[in-house]
């Protein structure tokens, strides 16, 4: 991920080649959860469903900090990957009418 954050703007083709063999799974693995959620009623269909990378986003914030900041300026990335996730969840949990 260094180097393609690094070099990315002069070997585009690594850059394709790590999207197409990490992110993009990822990503697809991502929609498919949310469409089964969105179909069985549990998630509400809105703009954060057919965004995945908004799912993701953590993860790869996490990463880029530790990549420039690490040894300078901890994270705890658990810590955000769960606030995220809580955010996220809470988000597109579908209310109840009494809760609406």
């Amino acid at each position: 991920m260094r180097l393609s954050v690094a070099e990315g703007t002069r070997l585009p083709e690594m850059v394709d080649c790590r999207h197409e063999l990490f992110i993009a799974p990822t990503l697809a693995a991502l929609t498919a959860l949310v469409e089964e959620g969105v179909k069985s009623g549990e998630l509400r269909h809105d703009t954060a469903t057919d965004t995945p990378d908004v799912l993701a986003s953590s993860i790869f914030q996490i990463a880029v900090w530790h990549l420039m900041l690490a040894d300078r300026k901890p994270i705890d990335g658990r810590a955000l990957m769960e606030a995220h996730i809580s955010l996220v969840m809470n988000g597109l949990l579908r209310r109840s009418k009494r809760m609406a």
